[in-house]
């Protein structure tokens, strides 16, 4: 599994400097401004409601110190296995999802930004 990640990762990387180098500067704007708008919209209401959810969830057990809304991921183990965890973790995967294509966009916004400057 970890070898499928390594081609996967170095597959992407390479398809993504592909299209810095081959994308005129205009479509990465567009694209990464797109991918923000989406991320941004996706992400955040997922993310809030994985946090609702995981309080929901975990507080009734006393299981959430003061201040767990920071790193959150690391009470995802006190979920219990079927019904707790199919209540919270499709949030959290969305959230990450959006997260990713905030972080995708970003990279393709500062590839834009590099071309602009690196043009002659």
């Amino acid at each position: 599994m970890i070898e499928f990640a390594a081609v996967l990762a170095i597959t992407l990387f390479s398809l993504a400097t592909g299209a810095l180098l081959l994308l005129p500067w205009q479509t990465l704007v567009l694209t990464a401004g797109w991918l923000l708008a989406v991320g941004t919209a996706l992400g955040l209401p997922t993310g809030v409601l994985y946090h609702v959810r995981l309080y929901q969830t975990l507080a009734p057990q006393r299981l959430l110190p003061d201040g767990w809304y920071w790193n959150p991921m690391q009470y995802n183990d006190l979920l219990q296995e079927g019904d707790e965890r199919r209540r919270v973790m499709p949030w959290f995967w969305l959230g990450a999802a959006g997260f990713l294509l905030i972080a995708i966009g970003t990279v393709a916004l500062g590839g834009a930004v590099v071309k602009v400057y690196l043009q002659p």
